[in-house]
């Protein structure tokens, strides 16, 4: 289930609750160049349809880069990993994750996209 709510013209906020955890998106900046999204909480397995369905959601392709901030993520499963690995592009750019998820992305080649 999500809930979407615009909160103001410069934060929006997207929660994915799937079971007894939730993580949550929160776009904390914006501006012509580049848009900085807060992920918070947990992603376990069951949770991969809404991961899948959050990630979609991001405004690609808009002429903006897209920072995805992991600095509040409490688990992160390897499947939620590879998804994300599966679908980065070069307009996606990741910080703050956990170190075996930094470890996925240089071992999948894709180190031009871990910023910090």
């Amino acid at each position: 289930m999500m809930k979407f709510t615009y909160l103001g013209t410069q934060l929006e906020r997207k929660t994915f609750k799937g079971g007894s955890t939730m993580f949550r998106i929160d776009r904390i900046y914006k501006d012509t160049q580049v848009e900085l999204w807060k992920i918070s909480g947990e992603i376990r397995p069951s949770h991969l349809k809404d991961w899948a369905e959050a990630l979609k959601t991001l405004p690609l392709g808009s002429g903006s880069r897209i920072l995805l901030d992991f600095c509040e993520v409490a688990y992160l499963s390897q499947q939620a990993a590879g998804y994300l690995i599966d679908h980065l592009t070069t307009d996606i750019f990741i910080t703050n994750c956990p170190a075996p998820v930094k470890n996925m992305i240089y071992a999948a080649g894709l180190s031009s996209q871990l910023l910090g």
